[in-house]
């Protein structure tokens, strides 16, 4: 009867377990069951060509800079990539093919075959995995990534192959850009090329890490929102590219959202919330500071 009672105990610990291994709680040094980190309420699904991936312990969430995390192993392992780990440097292996992909946790750049991509979030540990920025990894190994936002899923398409960077024209650069007014960001400056990510402004027509200046993502389908990413220790305070960025967007009031996007580079804290959200030219606009890096958050038109 004891065995059975016991038995009866470590079978309902195990499924407690397993209930909470996907939710929003865990259990601390003294066995209770705690709530973690509020992030984790913002879960999303993921499907690789039409499969919904079924992460075994973590899931996918949007963390404080609005960006889709997920635990690495398991996406890259999706899209058939080998993960190893480096624990003295604390950086995540990934291999594909020809690929190979060297990103450093707390860090918000990393390494694609010697080239140095940069991204608007940090690689971070939760759970004793390791999360990292989905669509940087998914589009590093060579996938599009969309979003399905009433069904709050990431969606990646490993049949579609860019070709190589460095091997384009300008006009075969351009046809890759599915956003007309991401197309005529290109166009702004000559130092402008189509990285994984989007549109890159490189400061001196290089592709190093201390080239990159500006990263501009376009809207999709299914997110009508654009985003500017600039790095003012790289960029400097010279931003007449980036105001020309801006009347892409906001034809009429770009000096406004230029001002004050400037005050925010020059003067502000970095923080974790976005500033308060404005309307100019039939679209949102609102920004936010973070450690090395100022993200424009820019609305869809007619704010749809």
């Amino acid at each position: 009867m004891k065995k059975i009672i016991i038995l009866s105990f470590v079978l309902v610990l195990v499924l407690s377990l397993n209930v909470f291994a996907e939710g929003n709680y865990k259990f601390d040094e003294e066995g209770k069951l705690i709530k973690v980190d509020e992030n984790f309420d913002n879960t999303v699904d993921v499907k690789v060509d039409g499969v919904k991936i079924k992460f075994k312990d973590a899931k996918p969430f949007i963390n404080k800079e609005d960006r889709t995390v997920v635990p690495v192993r398991f996406i890259a392992e999706a899209l058939g990539a080998k993960v190893d780990w480096n624990g003295e440097t604390r950086t995540v292996l990934i291999d594909q093919n020809e690929r190979h992909i060297e990103l450093k946790v707390g860090a918000m750049e990393a390494t694609v075959n010697l080239e140095t991509i940069k991204f608007d979030t940090k690689a971070e540990i939760y759970f004793d995995r390791t999360f990292v920025p989905l669509r940087f990894v998914s589009e590093a190994l060579g996938a599009v990534v969309g979003w399905n936002g009433e069904a709050r899923t990431v969606t990646i398409d490993t049949k579609v192959k860019e070709k190589e960077e460095g091997l384009e024209s300008v006009e075969e650069m351009i046809s890759r850009l599915k956003d007309d007014e991401l197309k005529k960001v290109f166009k702004v400056s000559p130092n402008n090329f189509v990285g994984h990510s989007g549109v890159v402004y490189s400061i001196d027509g290089g592709r190093d890490i201390d080239s990159i200046g500006i990263i501009v993502n376009g809207a999709t389908e299914n997110d009508p929102t654009s985003l500017i990413t600039v790095y003012p220790e790289i960029y400097n305070k010279d931003y007449s590219v980036l105001k020309n960025m801006l009347k892409v967007y906001y034809p009429t009031k770009y000096e406004t959202v230029y001002n004050y996007v400037s005050n925010v580079i020059d003067n502000e804290k970095p923080t974790t919330k976005k500033s308060k959200q404005f309307f100019y030219d039939g679209r949102t606009f609102s920004s936010k500071k973070i450690e090395g890096a100022v993200s424009i958050y820019i609305g869809g038109k007619d704010n749809e």
